[in-house]
């Protein structure tokens, strides 16, 4: 549900039968519903109402829609328990394995694999976005803007590299920060992804792994790992990127009457949607906006579609819910230090906040899943602890 690659991932139909499907696991389990979630439903509500009365009405598909993803995100983490990250940990791995060869023939013939990807159109209708087939095969992307690029199982290449991120930091953790196959299929399938958000979160990994190694492995890596990073950061992926794309922030926004002509549509970027965010967000910045979409700066010509994932949450959930949400992904951090020592403070919340900052992925089920895993993990009926023994590395 949170790959966004096809129409299966994006209807609310398979949301809602995904969410039955685990409150019958839930049942089945003889689960019960902690006070915090209780607790937070009202919240929810409660600040449904906040909204109606300061903008005059609700956007209830949408508000239900949020709310029913947080729910699915609670059910399967009680369902699953201290598995959770695991199992995250696990699908994330195996996934990139295949996705090696899948992005080899990608390359190698574009277009018949293309075509070969969509064998399952029959079930899974592909997405189009501005007149473009996505193709899909739920373990695998044809993203056409990025054919040269590893898109994995997300809908493209910066949104697999956003989820490997993921899987690297649990994986680094779980494995005591030992080399690992793990660590390295996940390394290639992130170079593959010629992702910037990608190669500046790999840095920071890296950095998190040697500051939790041993000395001697310190010294040995260090200067490999400066080399590279140095590059990396220096290369026209990255410091070229940003740099074009910080200079051209208004170029978009100042010409959307132009785009208007030719499309119905139009990215503003990273920066762009982060100059217009937060103008939105001085005007409402305790609680947001919430799902009220047609409240927000928009344009009379041409859709403006706000890309960073970020400044979207904030200026949807405002100050309030945006420290709520750090707080969780700080107490997450603490659950996993429980049983797994490393040092390094803060490191989950800063992945999360760079790799939201190029991908919309905080309202997707599996950050949601994020942000209250630390709340479900906690409770007196589920293991305070994750598990040790369940995780084996080569």
């Amino acid at each position: 549900m949170s790959s966004n690659a096809s129409t299966i991932a994006l209807s609310d139909w398979v949301l809602l039968a995904f969410g039955l499907f685990s409150m019958l696991l839930f049942r089945i389990g003889k689960l019960k519903v902690d006070k915090f979630f209780f607790l937070f439903t009202l919240f929810y509500i409660g600040l449904s109402f906040l909204y109606v009365f300061k903008f005059g009405w609700l956007n209830f598909t949408a508000t239900a829609r949020v709310y029913l993803k947080i729910l699915l995100a609670y059910m399967v983490i009680k369902v699953v328990g201290q598995d959770f990250f695991r199992i995250l940990e696990s699908i994330i791995y195996k996934l990139s394995f295949i996705s090696l060869p899948l992005f080899t023939l990608q390359l190698l013939i574009p277009e018949t694999f293309t075509e070969l990807n969509g064998f399952l159109e029959f079930l899974i209708p592909p997405v189009d976005k501005g007149g473009v087939r996505y193709t899909n095969s739920i373990i695998f992307s044809v993203n056409p803007w990025g054919i040269g690029r590893n898109s994995g199982f997300m809908w493209e290449p910066g949104g697999f590299a956003a989820i490997l991120a993921i899987g690297i930091y649990l994986n680094s953790i779980f494995s005591e920060f030992r080399f690992n196959k793990r660590f390295v299929v996940m390394s290639i399938a992130m170079f593959t992804t010629f992702s910037t958000a990608g190669y500046i979160l790999y840095m920071i990994l890296i950095a998190f792994y040697m500051y939790n190694t041993n000395v001697k492995y310190f010294v040995l890596t260090a200067p490999i790992a400066i080399l590279l990073g140095y590059f990396l950061l220096n290369s026209d992926i990255v410091k070229g990127k940003i740099e074009e794309r910080f200079q051209s922030r208004n170029k978009t926004i100042n010409n959307l009457e132009t785009y208007s002509q030719e499309r119905k549509a139009i990215s503003i970027g990273r920066f762009g949607s982060l100059i217009v965010d937060i103008n939105d967000l001085a005007d409402h910045p305790i609680i947001g906006y919430g799902l009220q979409a047609e409240e927000r700066t928009n344009n009379l010509y041409i859709d403006m579609v706000r890309v960073n994932g970020f400044s979207d949450y904030l200026v949807k959930f405002g100050l309030v819910g945006t420290i709520l949400m750090l707080f969780n992904l700080r107490k997450i951090e603490s659950l996993l230090k429980r049983s797994y020592y490393f040092r390094g403070l803060f490191i989950l919340p800063g992945i999360v906040l760079l790799l939201s900052f190029s991908n919309p992925l905080l309202i997707t089920p599996l950050f949601f899943g994020f942000q209250i895993a630390g709340w479900v993990l906690a409770e007196k009926n589920t293991s305070k602890t994750i598990n040790k023994s369940i995780f084996s590395y080569d």
